[in-house]
């Protein structure tokens, strides 16, 4: 969040009140004014009226280090120590104060002494212990006092591992420079009996009470009861909740919260179970017992399960009804069929023995050995005699090529009009 040119030469007034509006408009929704003019009151250097740059770069990174760690880490302290948690399980406190002598070379007039969040790591896996080219290792520049922390921490450590105490099973050894002071200097429990007691892990160890307690104050318990929306019966504006040019991207350092309605509105419920099947909410009467009524459901089922039974029966004895029915019409057709059929195959065998037994074409059937008729000419060659090829057994032109051949016999038997003039 803070660049390394501001961690060496400071922070300007105005840097500050921008972190500041970012750190209460993404924490609080109500009374942004006030708590960030209370923010402002406590993390100013009183004592240095003139606000040198290094001062407010203190009060900034203290004010970051108190709402982020500080605070809810002694809340977590106190609860899990309180008086019905105490019995079962320990709680200790520490705060490593230890200055790495060659981390702090890298900015010698920055202005910034102890130790920062995160510089336990390479103590706990013992990086001042190995041994090796400096220039591979992770961290590096470690003296012989850096060791003798590093041997101390490892030991709390894995005692409190063990044992859930970090002074025991094992007590602390004396054969390093570190171990003699660390040995004579007892740790007491973190609880409200020892006036939540820490142990300050330097050069100089030392039992301490009350970490940052007042700073701790301010955020558990003033700032909470300054973030409040107000009465029911006598509601505040929305507008009154908002920091001073509230919507000015540029009055703000980093990113911020988005501004909207929705934003601080808790999660919508779970959606509801399903409801459970009829009978299932089917409520005993006070008359009958759950035998009866167990009894009586159980019939239902089986006259539900009956007349289904019946239903199916039924749509299959009518589908194979109509089954058999399309069956027997099927048979009938191909029966007609192959009657129909027959009788061709007789007509055509009448006819083809017709043809072999009156041989000589259709000249002689046609004539019927009758004398030829006197007519003229032109009646002779219209329709003096039945086409030729019928044959007076086909069944589609026989008979009317036989009723033709008399009608012609008889009108020629007549006497024409030529005869009764000669």
């Amino acid at each position: 969040m803070i660049s390394n040119e501001d961690l060496k030469v400071g922070i300007s007034k105005e840097k500050r009140m921008r972190i500041f509006r970012s750190l209460v408009r993404n924490l609080y929704d109500f009374h942004r004014e006030e708590i960030l003019a209370s923010i402002i009151n406590e993390y100013t250097d009183w004592e240095n009226p003139r606000d040198h740059p290094k001062s407010i770069r203190n009060g900034v990174l203290n004010a970051l280090s108190d709402v982020l760690y500080t605070a809810p880490l002694i809340e977590t302290l106190r609860s899990h120590s309180a008086d019905e948690v105490r019995k079962e399980a320990n709680t200790f406190m520490f705060a490593f104060a230890h200055e790495t002598r060659s981390w702090s070379q890298e900015q010698p007039n920055s202005g910034i002494r102890g130790s920062l969040s995160g510089d336990i790591v390479p103590y706990i896996f013992g990086y001042p212990l190995a041994q090796g080219d400096s220039e591979e290792r992770l961290y590096s520049g470690f003296n012989t006092d850096d060791k003798g922390i590093s041997k101390v921490m490892m030991h709390y450590v894995s005692n409190f591992v063990k044992s859930g105490d970090p002074s025991k099973p094992n007590p602390m050894s004396k054969n390093f420079p570190m171990g003699d002071v660390f040995h004579s200097t007892a740790w007491p429990q973190f609880d409200q009996p020892n006036r939540e007691a820490y142990l300050e892990i330097t050069d100089r160890p030392r039992v301490k009470n009350y970490y940052r307690n007042a700073q701790v104050g301010f955020w558990n318990n003033f700032i909470p009861q300054l973030h409040k929306n107000g009465k029911e019966t006598e509601p505040v504006g929305e507008e009154h909740h908002l920091l001073s040019d509230h919507f000015r991207k540029d009055s703000y350092f980093g990113k911020t919260r988005h501004f909207s309605s929705y934003a601080n509105l808790p999660f919508p419920p779970p959606p509801m179970p399903p409801s459970p099947p009829p009978e299932l909410t089917t409520k005993p009467k006070p008359s009958e017992s759950p035998t009866t009524l167990q009894t009586t459901t159980e019939s239902e089922k089986a006259a539900a399960g009956s007349f289904t039974g019946k239903a199916l029966g039924g749509v299959i004895f009518i589908g194979c009804g109509f089954l058999i029915m399309n069956v027997c019409l099927l048979i009938a057709v191909r029966r007609e069929w192959g009657k129909k059929r027959r009788n061709e195959k007789k007509f055509q065998l009448q006819y083809q023995t017709y043809n072999s037994n009156h041989g000589g074409g259709a000249e002689q059937y046609n004539s019927l050995n009758s004398p030829e008729p006197l007519l003229s000419a032109s009646h002779k060659n219209s329709t003096s005699m039945r086409p030729a090829g019928i044959s007076p057994t086909c069944p589609r032109h026989g008979r009317a090529a036989l009723a033709l051949q008399n009608s012609r016999l008889t009108a020629a038997q007549a006497p024409t009009l030529e005869e009764i003039q000669v």
